[in-house]
């Protein structure tokens, strides 16, 4: 989802730090790194995060020429995860259990074997299917240290940022309009960007009125 199609909303962050003099090589080694590496259905993970292309997100194995446009970095931060349905897991479970009650002659299976039936079908049902994949669009602006990411699900925020910074080793300071105006782009002179330290929040409406809307309401 987001730059190339769907949904447009974005969260926008910004980068101080420069970029170091051989970053195409340290970054093209990190992503490298961090791209992801598909479940498998023998291991225990449920869940997978990772970079990947952003146009192509099955494709993990990126080049250079795949993320980097002129002065931007594009890229998809893909998740997969398994999800087994409980209650089919559930059905297929109390199936084989009384099948070995009845055919083992016992009153009673005891936990451990049903806990090991329960796994071993939902490994059995692992197998036929595949994990969920959802991607979602980074665009990093190099020049000016903006990199917006085409969602605004606080989760998948929050594992974008650790993603991010584990990756490049920079830290991402969230949009604000105060972070916003002092960034060189905005124009400000010094003395103005001192006198927004300084400034307070007008209201455009008074009290009684917003209370008289409330009510109302």
């Amino acid at each position: 989802m987001g730059a190339f199609s769907g949904n447009m909303s974005f969260t926008q962050f910004y980068i101080d730090e420069p970029l170091a003099d051989d970053w195409k090589v340290k970054y093209q080694e990190a992503i490298h790194h961090y791209r992801l590496k598909p479940l498998s259905a023998e291991s225990e993970a449920e869940r997978a995060i990772g970079w990947c292309h952003a146009q192509y997100p099955l494709e993990t194995e990126l080049d250079t020429a795949d993320y980097l446009y002129t002065n931007y970095l594009v890229m998809g931060m893909r998740v997969d995860t398994w999800q087994v349905p409980a209650a089919m897991v559930k059905l297929h479970t109390d199936a084989e259990v009384r099948h070995m009650s009845l055919t083992q002659n016992k009153e009673r299976i005891n936990r451990y074997e049903v806990a090991e039936i329960k796994e071993r079908i939902r490994l059995q049902m692992k197998k036929k299917t595949l994990p969920i994949t959802k991607s979602v669009d980074v665009v990093w602006h190099l020049d000016e240290g903006v990199v917006r990411f085409f969602s605004t699900a606080q989760k998948a925020i929050t594992e974008f940022i650790d993603l991010f910074e584990e990756t490049f080793q920079l830290k991402l300071n969230p949009h604000g309009p105060y972070l916003c105006a002092i960034r060189p782009s905005f124009g400000l002179s010094a003395i103005e960007q001192q006198a927004l330290l300084s400034a307070e929040p007008t209201p455009f409406v008074d009290y009684d009125t917003m209370y008289e809307a409330m009510v109302e309401g």
